[in-house]
């Protein structure tokens, strides 16, 4: 325990120490830093350039949304507030949403900032490690009450609500029917009171974008926590889920990992 006390402290000043680092970087007096004018400039533009094309890549909707100029300055930003606390670029950028919502040229475009967490939430998927469903731990379904029984979900699903149909702004830049997404984009968005819920999820290779029902989604983000089978159906009562419909469509899109008991 004292040892991932000491490792935690240590993380936690290298990330003070990264981010102390770039502040200074993109300040006007730099010369706490030892280096000279023409260095800072070269270096900073080097970052600049290497941290815009790592997050074009986490983020392409985004990307072609607002433009390289403004995308460029957002990346500096979330430089500024987040850097990098590893080496790998492309585990960077979990706090570029809330940079976007607080740009104020983007007042006028709030679905931007969703839009970056879909995006994220593909690369998430795409990037997270492998899973196949335990078929042996579905005996646990005869042996465990339902209260007693918990669902780990695959770390390649994520699930979303938004106040904007993402899903069709996500495909309007990812197909070859852009026209027809867009209009159905424009059409959702005057709708009162819109609301959608996504799943993110990886079946086989690629990340997969699908709407959930408002049931499913909040079903699966108390599986996410942690809830049992039996309560998170209980807090269901009134919908008009079904377990038995939900499972095989689930293991079915490697949503699942395994049954485990709670005990």
């Amino acid at each position: 325990m004292h040892d991932e006390a000491n490792i935690e402290n240590a993380l936690r000043t290298v990330a003070e120490r990264q981010q102390s680092f770039v502040q200074q970087l993109f300040a006007r007096d730099t010369d706490d830093l030892g280096l000279n004018a023409e260095g800072m400039k070269i270096y900073r533009q080097n970052l600049r350039a290497t941290a815009t094309q790592a997050l074009s890549i986490s983020f392409p909707t985004v990307y072609q949304l607002i433009g390289d100029e403004l995308f460029t300055f957002a990346t500096e930003k979330l430089l500024l507030k987040q850097p990098p606390s590893q080496g790998d670029w492309a585990k960077w950028g979990s706090g570029f949403a809330e940079v976007l919502k607080g740009l104020e040229q983007l007042d006028d475009y709030p679905y931007v900032a969703d839009c970056a967490r879909l995006d994220f939430a593909i690369h998430y998927s795409e990037k997270a490690r492998n899973t196949s469903f335990e078929f042996e731990s579905a005996n646990l379904l005869a042996q465990v009450a339902l209260d007693k029984l918990g669902i780990e979900i695959a770390d390649s699903v994520t699930i979303l609500e938004s106040d904007f149909p993402l899903i069709e702004l996500w495909n309007a830049h990812h197909s070859d029917e852009k026209e027809n997404y867009i209009q159905a984009f424009k059409d959702k968005t005057t709708q009162a009171d819109f609301k959608q819920y996504i799943l993110a999820y990886r079946p086989s290779y690629k990340a997969i974008v699908s709407e959930l029902s408002e049931s499913e989604y909040f079903w699966m983000s108390r599986l996410i926590c942690g809830k049992s089978v039996g309560l998170s159906l209980d807090l269901l009562e009134a919908s008009t889920f079904n377990f038995e419909q939900w499972l095989p469509k689930a293991i079915e899109q490697n949503l699942l990992v395994r049954f485990y008991s709670k005990n």
